[in-house]
């Protein structure tokens, strides 16, 4: 599947990837099972461009869309410009804040990077979708939601 060019997007470089490639200043989202995750994006079979995660020593990206979807070819945030800061804010619901990192869109609505603490030592990286004002995530092989208290990735 052939991906639609690429760039720089409010501040961050995607930069194209496959099997489990990850640049040397590739954005880490996350945590689980004590690895890096990395914040990618791939387009879907029907042409949506959706943010998600890379679980380092993975060969496969995955991220939410009507369920759990998966690619070897995707696109890993970098940032290697000192002067772009990058930080995470805490929101929740339908609360987009200032600076926002748009990172895809599905079926024309826009989608954010966004995280949530899982437990002590997890922290996952999924999209937020702006319609429903939450957080999806890929996690134990099962798309979730969250409507509170995650974190969306913004450039200040």
């Amino acid at each position: 599947m052939s991906l639609e060019p690429f760039g720089k997007t409010y501040g961050g470089v995607w930069v194209e990837a496959e099997d489990g490639k990850i640049p040397l200043d590739a954005v880490v989202g996350g945590r689980e099972d004590n690895r890096h995750v990395y914040v990618v994006r791939f387009k879907t079979l029907e042409g949506n461009m959706i943010p998600g995660k890379l679980v380092e020593m993975s060969k496969i990206a995955q991220g939410p869309y009507h369920g759990v979807r998966t690619s070897s070819i995707y696109q890993v945030l970098t940032n290697s410009d000192p002067n772009r800061k990058l930080k995470w804010v805490t929101t929740k619901g339908n609360n987009i804040p200032e600076g926002a990192f748009l990172a895809g869109k599905e079926e024309q609505i826009n989608l954010y990077v966004a995280r949530v603490s899982h437990s002590s030592d997890s922290i996952l990286v999924g999209k937020y979708h702006t319609l429903g004002g939450r957080l999806y995530i890929t996690h134990e092989g099962k798309e979730k939601h969250v409507d509170n208290n995650f974190e969306v990735l913004c450039i200040s």
